[in-house]
């Protein structure tokens, strides 16, 4: 059944994607929204998805799968529109991986990724494919990947920031516990810009002193966090709201109370 959704998610959401790469490259900085077509069958495909809520785990790869099947077919049939493509391409690689078909969600992912430089969704599959190596616990290759989004994707600094801390995490993971924890105050230092993302960088910090038994390095790191929260951002703005925000809810403040 699925033989002809493989096919043309080979075939045409490949030169799909490549027929519309030129012009993605060279695209303004506020992209042309879908045609109402395109709009319309994007809502489509997503409904179909949403029919896998409640149903047992053989029920939703079907129903994946089909949704898959749908954006294929958008790829096809709006070629000409490659905000579409790459958006149904994405969409295409989330099923197949909620599918179990991983393979083939990372040629999708990869696909939108070198094929979309500029916008989110390219930084966003770039960001996918590190969190599938790291899922199969592949450390290095995780980390290769993530380090593409910030260098590839240069103008996506939000998810620039978000791969450059889960980089980290699969350094500590792969033992390298220093290389991971430049990588965490790198993203502090670089993505100062964003408030969310630089309080998980300072969380993922602390959070690996106290691993290692350094209570009191996570400490120092939770309160220069708070310090770069007050003297980063200006008082009354939406930007020190998130950050405080943020900072209240740092993962290591709670477990640091808890265990007194």
């Amino acid at each position: 059944m699925y033989r002809w959704m493989l096919a043309l998610l080979l075939g045409a959401s490949t030169l799909g994607i490549a027929s519309a790469a030129a012009e993605v490259s060279h695209q303004e900085p506020e992209p042309a929204k879908p045609s109402a077509d395109a709009k319309a069958a994007l809502q489509h495909a997503a409904s179909i998805r949403r029919e896998a809520r409640g149903q047992d785990a053989d029920a939703k790869r079907e129903i994946y799968l089909r949704s898959a099947e749908a954006y294929a077919v958008i790829v096809e049939r709006f070629a000409s529109e490659p905000q579409v493509v790459l958006e149904a391409t994405f969409r295409q690689a989330e099923l197949r991986r909620l599918a179990g078909d991983v393979d083939i969600a990372t040629g999708l992912y990869e696909q939108v990724a070198s094929s979309d430089r500029e916008g989110p969704f390219g930084a966003r599959a770039q960001l996918e494919i590190g969190h599938l190596y790291r899922r199969a616990k592949q450390w290095a290759t995780a980390e290769a990947s993530y380090e593409k989004v910030w260098t590839e994707h240069p103008g996506q600094t939000v998810y620039g920031a978000r791969a450059m801390i889960w980089a980290g995490k699969a350094a500590e993971s792969d033992g390298r516990l220093e290389a991971g924890r430049a990588l965490f105050r790198r993203a502090i230092e670089t993505f100062s810009q964003h408030p969310a993302q630089g309080v998980q960088a300072f969380d993922a910090l602390a959070t690996s002193l106290l691993k290692a038994g350094d209570r009191e390095g996570a400490e120092a790191v939770v309160a220069e966090c708070e310090g770069w929260v007050d003297g980063t951002f200006e008082p009354g703005s939406k930007e020190r709201e998130t950050a405080r925000s943020s900072f209240e809810k740092m993962r290591v403040r709670k477990r640091l109370a808890k265990e007194g």
